[in-house]
């Protein structure tokens, strides 16, 4: 795996969201739908993600895009994929069926990244696929795109951001202690300057891709110094070089 992709199932984002779904999992209800939120870099993606290293095939991830358009076709398309069904009946009916069976069959967790790419059918079929299966359904959106959704279809968020609503996320600025987790995992050489580093990390991960600026500066470290023996002075000249390149 790709160092700025690895994914730690202890990061505070991850470990938020974990501890809630595990409630929701034993929701009977119809409140089952659960909205994370956050900037760009924040680490929503990574966070879902990790909740599959968790939980297993109980997860289903699926990435909606403006391609797909507010299209409730092309996305049952996408829950099908993540079924492992890679033949969807043509017919829309016919293909809402087969989710609505497999979903039924088993118990499942779909997780929708990028769900401010979402319209108001979309948001209607998700709202229906909740009444009529048992799963629980988490999207991950940036607020100010989630924002402009609200606007553009009140009454279909409303229908998933009222009753529906099992709990709101909001991932906001990047903890001290996640990137003290970066920092020991990646740059064991500082010892006692980490406190040193994490604040440095911390102001300049600000408005520059957040938790993303902070894997990407530690990657570098790694790559240009002995990450058993870096000094803060190293990392630093890292930091600086990363701001400039934003």
């Amino acid at each position: 795996r790709d160092a700025e992709d690895e994914i730690y199932d202890d990061l505070s984002t991850v470990v938020r969201v974990r501890r809630s779904l595990v409630e929701m999992f034993t929701e009977t209800g119809i409140s089952r739908f659960m909205l994370v939120d956050g900037d760009t870099g924040i680490g929503k993606t990574k966070t879902g993600k990790a909740q599959i290293m968790r939980f297993g095939s109980r997860i289903l991830y699926v990435e909606l895009s403006p391609v797909f358009g507010d299209n409730p076709f092309n996305f049952i398309a996408l829950i099908l994929d993540a079924l492992g069904q890679k033949n969807p009946p043509t017919n829309p009916l016919e293909r809402y069926k087969k989710v609505v069976a497999e979903l039924n069959g088993t118990r499942r967790c779909l997780i929708i990244d990028e769900l401010h790419h979402a319209g108001p059918r979309i948001l209607n079929t998700i709202k229906t696929l909740i009444n009529s299966t048992p799963g629980e359904f988490v999207g991950l959106a940036m607020p100010t795109l989630w924002a402009r959704l609200e606007k553009a279809a009140y009454e279909e968020v409303r229908q998933l951001t009222g009753n529906r609503l099992w709990e709101r996320i909001r991932l906001e600025q990047v903890s001290r202690a996640d990137i003290g987790k970066f920092l020991s995992k990646k740059l064991p050489g500082l010892g006692d300057d980490q406190k040193q580093a994490v604040a440095l990390l911390e102001q300049a991960a600000r408005g520059r891709g957040n938790l993303a600026f902070v894997k990407r500066a530690c990657v570098r470290a790694a790559s240009q110094y002995d990450a058993q023996k870096i000094t803060l002075e190293d990392f630093a000249s890292v930091v600086s070089a990363e701001v400039s390149r934003r």
